[in-house]
């Protein structure tokens, strides 16, 4: 074997034999070594918002079954009532106001199921913590829930979007929240100009066949018996209006988003008639709440009525339903 050849052989056993004791090496320490065909790490889809347009079914914890998301389109309409309007009053202004972006409005009030779910309390028991069980009037998984403060309503809405987003399905700048008054009344109408969202105007106070077909108020609420005592009534039991919305007149008042000013010399709620686009008013010692309640006469049931009341209030005929929008 001549020379050339015999080196280039110990060149190539050299080579192999460096190979074989680098890979019979450790890993240095702290740096462990690569897995041959390790699969990439994947990162989680982010979550996919609603379908505007669309109304959707808001699955929740703990049993307590869906909330339906009704959609509420951008648009502009007359808030208030015309001053012959049965029932109308100097703090229901007739001005124009803009809802520039859709919103979802769930489709009842939130009931004491959805709200056991969610706060892990039954209505029995959010009497009792603030020791007022005396109150306890209308008990049913699909009744509303009652007796619940505006800041209660709030964590209700925090909760559910912490749940939600945790669960990736909600993305960021998504939120529930409670309706402004604006979006709550251009929902209530759903495009209708009328006392009540059937498209028909009330005929007396408390017997109005119009009244009773869309909504639980005095007239044939505020009566005791064996099988229904006074109080909210189930949901959903009353005719709808065009977007697909239950007891938005009646049944149990709602809060709103809005603050407000009580003039308690005048009597009166401070308002602001502008026109106007998104409106919410943010400061106050007490909040708007729409819709009337069983206890309440039908006039004050109408799309335009509107009251407040101090944060902390609470009672068997206050309750709230849940907004889904997107900042």
């Amino acid at each position: 074997m001549n020379s050339t050849r015999m080196i280039k052989l110990l060149f190539i056993t050299a080579v192999l034999a460096f190979g074989l004791l680098s890979a019979q090496q450790p890993a240095p320490e702290g740096k462990p070594a690569p897995a041959k065909n390790a699969p990439e790490a994947k990162l989680a889809p982010k979550p996919t918002p609603p379908a505007e347009g669309k109304q959707f079914d808001l699955e929740l914890p703990n049993k307590g079954g869906a909330i339906t998301m009704r959609w509420c389109p951008p648009g502009t309409f007359n808030m208030g009532s015309i001053k012959d309007e049965s029932g109308s009053t100097e703090e229901e202004p007739l001005h124009k106001v803009t809802i520039s972006r859709g919103f979802w409005l769930a489709e009842t009030e939130t009931t004491q199921n959805q709200w056991q779910a969610i706060r892990g309390l039954t209505q029995e028991q959010q009497l009792k913590r603030t020791n007022r069980f005396g109150e306890l009037t209308s008990v049913g998984p699909d009744v509303p829930i009652y007796h619940v403060s505006y800041h209660e309503a709030l964590d209700f809405c925090k909760r559910l979007t912490d749940i939600e987003r945790k669960a990736g399905r909600l993305p960021n700048g998504y939120v529930f929240t409670l309706p402004t008054e604006a979006q709550w009344e251009y929902a209530c109408r759903a495009g209708t100009t009328t006392s009540l969202n059937s498209g028909k105007d009330l005929t007396d106070k408390l017997r109005c066949p119009n009244a009773d077909e869309v909504a639980w108020f005095r007239g044939n609420s505020y009566i005791s018996n064996d099988t229904q005592p006074p109080g909210p009534h189930p949901v959903a039991k009353k005719k709808a209006n065009a977007w697909g919305l239950f007891d938005m007149h009646g049944n149990i008042g709602e809060w709103c988003l809005d603050k407000a000013v009580f003039d308690y010399e005048e009597n009166a709620l401070v308002t602001i008639g502008e026109n106007s686009t998104d409106p919410v008013h943010k400061k106050g010692t007490e909040a708007i709440i729409r819709g009337g309640s069983w206890a309440s006469p039908a006039t004050m049931c109408r799309s335009a009525s509107r009251r407040c009341q101090p944060l902390q209030t609470r009672g068997s005929n206050l309750g709230f339903r849940i907004a889904l929008i997107k900042h």
